[in-house]
């Protein structure tokens, strides 16, 4: 008998992360069961016309009809559970998460958590709510050490034990590794000329209202790349990724910001289009990630990039902890805009080995493997 699987994301929003997990998510499900027939959410942007599924439009009307059909519904990650920035938004989140399960739970269906990154959750109020969710899912896994202390942590009375896994995007059918002998790496550590990879997000603005702060953002990070370049080691170019482009919070005016400042040095800006294994392939062009945005860690972690990571939310911070990169290759934005990060990326040009991680990237996609082993092959009802 088919499975009919609802699978709910931010797709198709010109968000690089957002499609790299609902892409890999798809192929997965579609991979371990040929009687599974997927419905998945998705924006305006195309993402799966290569890809046997029927797509409804990212709406609740939409979502709660598609509940009352289906047999299981796979919540994926990233991070919806936690409490930075406005509470006004996060009860939103909330409320529209707990209503759709319980809303699911009416009809029988299961469902299941997909390798989700939850917290921080500050305050009784929120941990009541996450463990809500926790309680009435069927399955739960989450991507990181961190994700998994939390929910481990809840006052749950009928405790549900995590699967450990990671972010999906490992599983993307096509991506070329930097170690890979079909790789593009533009320049290599052999060469005297560096190119350095950027991604920015306007995050003081979504989570604090607070925009003039991401305009010291960018002055910090071209005041640390005009002072590599005038050094001892030639930066040859700079390539600023838009891993987001769609209309709400996308990350294009700060990246175009940054060029504004970096006069001197040749520049380009390398804008999502919808592909997300052709962007994370893009990454292999790059020696060095200076990154902020989450996915742009995950992707330069792909491509074997020593990156310096630029804090905004503690899932930054998490991923790196969990990769097992030093602590010297992650830095706060607060600290970016309070003390510059020019040492920092110096650091970063000069000894790229030491923003490594000891995690393979073999070892990330097993642990995303795990992920989708929460997940039941066949239907239970």
């Amino acid at each position: 008998m088919t499975d009919l699987t609802l699978v709910i994301g931010y797709f198709g929003f010109g968000n690089a992360g957002d499609d790299a997990i609902g892409l890999a998510t798809v192929r997965q499900l579609a991979k371990r069961s040929t009687l599974r027939q997927l419905i998945v959410t998705t924006g305006p942007e195309p993402v799966f016309e290569n890809d046997d599924v029927q797509t409804i439009t990212y709406s609740v009307g939409s979502i709660f009809r598609s509940i009352a059909k289906v047999d299981r519904i796979v919540m994926t990650g990233g991070t919806h559970f936690h409490t930075q920035g406005d509470s006004y938004d996060r009860v939103k989140v909330f409320s529209f998460y707990i209503l759709a399960i319980l809303w699911a739970k009416l009809w029988r269906t299961e469902v299941d958590l997909l390798a989700h990154g939850i917290g921080p959750i500050d305050g009784r109020f929120y941990r009541t709510l996450t463990t809500l969710v926790v309680m009435l899912v069927d399955n739960v896994s989450v991507r990181d050490e961190r994700s998994r202390e939390i929910v481990e942590s809840l006052p749950s009375p009928s405790k549900i034990s995590p699967v450990l896994g990671f972010d999906v995007a490992p599983l993307l059918d096509r991506v070329v590794r930097r170690d890979d002998p079909q790789s593009e790496s533009s320049s290599g550590e052999s060469s005297a000329d560096l190119t350095i990879g950027i991604s920015l997000t306007p995050a003081y603005e979504k989570y604090y209202d607070d925009p003039e702060k991401d305009d010291e953002i960018v002055t910090a990070v071209a005041d640390a790349i005009h002072r590599v370049a005038d050094g001892h080691r030639n930066v040859e170019r700079v390539v600023v990724f838009v891993l987001h482009t769609g209309e709400f919070n996308d990350d294009v005016s700060m990246s175009r910001a940054l060029l504004s400042e970096l006069d001197g040095v040749s520049t380009e800006l390398r804008l999502y289009q919808n592909d997300p294994e052709s962007f994370v392939r893009s990454m292999n062009k790059v020696d060095r990630v200076i990154g902020m945005k989450y996915h742009s860690l995950v992707f330069a972690f792909l491509q074997a990039v020593p990156t310096l990571a630029v804090s905004y939310h503690p899932k930054c911070q998490w991923f790196h902890e969990y990769t097992g990169y030093s602590s010297d290759a992650t830095v706060s934005m607060d600290d970016a805009v309070s003390s510059g990060i020019q040492s920092e990326v110096e650091e970063l040009v000069l000894a790229g080995e030491s923003y490594e991680p000891s995690m393979s990237v073999d070892e990330a996609e097993s642990l995303a493997r795990q992920s989708f082993k929460a997940i039941p092959e066949e239907r239970s009802r």
